[in-house]
């Protein structure tokens, strides 16, 4: 049987368990308030960032206005619309291009041709 300092000392032990555990909650809560501030600010301060970066990298107003958005391909369909389909090329058109005999590509020199510079002679 324990003696009545032995059961007052474990009585003692209990009380200061009990508060330091009750010590510990009281911590714990006020360390979970300080993250739930600190999780808020953090994300405050992201959406801030977001924004400077949307407002530094982002398409300019011109190019951005609602407005405008379409204004471009608006136009290019409407004038494709009223356009006509280009004329096949009639016989006339053609241009004859000779052929030379060698089978050789050789081209002409610049003097030869009517209407050309001269090319200076290496």
């Amino acid at each position: 049987m324990p003696t009545p300092d032995e059961i007052a000392a474990l009585r003692q032990a209990l009380l200061d368990a009990i508060a330091r555990g009750e010590q510990a909650a009281r911590r714990s809560e006020e360390l979970a308030g300080e993250l739930r501030v600190v999780r808020t600010e953090r994300d405050l301060l992201k959406e801030q960032l977001d924004r400077f970066k949307r407002q530094l990298f982002d398409a300019k107003s011109e190019a951005s206005a609602t407005h405008q958005k379409d204004m471009f391909f608006n136009e290019a369909e409407g004038v494709g619309a009223q356009a006509q389909p280009a004329a096949e090329e009639s016989e006339d058109d053609k241009i004859d291009v000779p052929r030379l005999l060698s089978g050789a590509a050789t081209p002409m020199r610049s003097d030869e041709r009517e209407g050309r510079l001269k090319l200076r002679q290496c």
